[in-house]
């Protein structure tokens, strides 16, 4: 059986292929796709430490951590 970590944080700072994600109260440096659109203040979710998706607003979650 396979179990999927999916984490969601904010994002503080990002750059050409990188973004600073707060999770868990830690800043956390993430790998992001160069065309994939981000600001400062949205919601990544991040998917077994290799997939990074943009949440949409209606989506935002309280907790960082779901299993």
């Amino acid at each position: 059986m396979y179990t999927n970590t999916i984490q969601v944080g904010r994002v503080i700072r990002f750059g050409r292929g990188w973004a600073d994600v707060t999770i868990e109260q830690k800043v956390r440096r993430i790998n992001v796709r160069p065309d994939l659109l981000v600001r400062v203040g949205a919601y990544l979710k991040i998917i077994n430490e290799q997939g990074v998706a943009v949440l949409p607003s209606y989506e935002r979650h309280t907790s960082d951590l779901l299993q």
